[in-house]
């Protein structure tokens, strides 16, 4: 899988066992035109826009060796890529692409399903079947993995499509070697980057096997992720994103933990707040303490937290005034 040049067509360019390819719409005329055609040399999809009043606008970096090809993409605006039945047949490719998202979001459909990929998620899908996506502005890095390597590997007898969550364990240690990759490529041989690329194989392979996270991690991350919100309940801005972010998790990995829990992170937040306001209201060393001062401790106005008082305890918050 070959990358077009905005000045050089790939029969012009001469062999490099590694070599890096930039291709952007900035400096184009019809920059709708040369993205399609970008986008089929780098990854043999068609693409359109979904507002078909919308520019075709991106950049891609890709990156080759002898034997792998990462390519560091990012578009903008609303768009659509595809890979057809028809496609496949005439542009026959039995490679994996892994792709790591690293700002916004993409909606893969392949084999009957359709994964959401975000930051701290990833997808591995095979570009031998028929194959969809469609997203605004992202950003990620799409990895070719041999088909050979990934399916030996793994005592495959057909081709896995799967979702991975890359903000944990083995998942987030292949993140990071994979943009380490990307950033330490300009430094590396040929050599080294192939041999990183195998290791990454061996890694995506270790994920996909170790997909589902084990009862023990979901509730250390819980757990982890409770304490947290105690400790920081009179920020009202507290969000699930910011606290991910801070404690090092992925959204979705907190998101699942409290699932296991038969719980969301929304309930979490307001029983923790509510437990704390009652604590208080009932504490006599607050009795002199007006409701919307206690509000504000627990990160809410003191209709907030009438309002969740009356749904969860039936009563004003002043009913449990000592």
């Amino acid at each position: 899988m070959t990358c077009r040049s905005p000045d050089r067509s790939p029969r012009d360019r001469p062999p490099d066992p590694l070599a890096k390819t930039v291709l952007s719409t900035q400096d184009v005329d019809d920059e709708s035109e040369y993205w399609k055609q970008a986008t089929w040399e780098f990854q043999k999809m068609s693409t359109g826009a979904l507002n078909t009043s919308d520019d075709l606008r991106g950049y891609a970096q890709c990156m080759r060796g002898r034997r792998h090809q990462v390519v560091d993409v990012r578009q903008h605006g609303a768009q659509w890529a595809e890979r057809t039945p028809g496609l496949t047949k005439r542009m026959p490719d039995d490679d994996y692409r892994l792709m790591i998202a690293m700002s916004g979001r993409l909606e893969v459909t392949a084999g009957g399903r359709t994964m959401v990929v975000r930051p701290g998620t990833a997808a591995v899908i095979p570009w031998s079947a028929p194959v969809r996506m469609d997203f605004g502005p992202w950003r990620a890095l799409l990895l070719t993995l041999p088909r050979r390597s990934v399916d030996d590997r793994l005592a495959l007898r057909t081709p896995v499509s799967r979702a991975l969550d890359v903000g944990w364990g083995m998942g987030r240690i292949l993140a990071s070697t994979a943009f380490a990759l990307a950033e330490e490529f300009p430094r590396l041989t040929a050599f080294e980057f192939d041999l990183t690329c195998e290791s990454l194989t061996d890694l995506t392979c270790n994920a996909i096997h170790g997909a589902a996270p084990d009862r023990h991690h979901l509730g250390a991350v819980a757990a982890t992720v409770r304490s947290h919100v105690r400790a920081h309940l009179s920020d009202p801005g507290l969000t699930l994103a910011r606290a991910a972010r801070t404690l090092g998790l992925a959204p979705r990995t907190v998101q699942r933990a409290f699932e296991h829990e038969d719980t969301t992170w929304r309930d979490v937040l307001r029983a923790e707040r509510l437990n704390l306001a009652r604590r208080h209201l009932r504490d006599p060393a607050f009795v002199g303490t007006s409701v919307a001062t206690v509000a504000a401790m627990v990160g809410l106005d003191a209709q907030g937290l009438a309002r969740a008082y009356r749904q969860v305890h039936g009563c004003r918050p002043s009913d449990d005034r000592p």
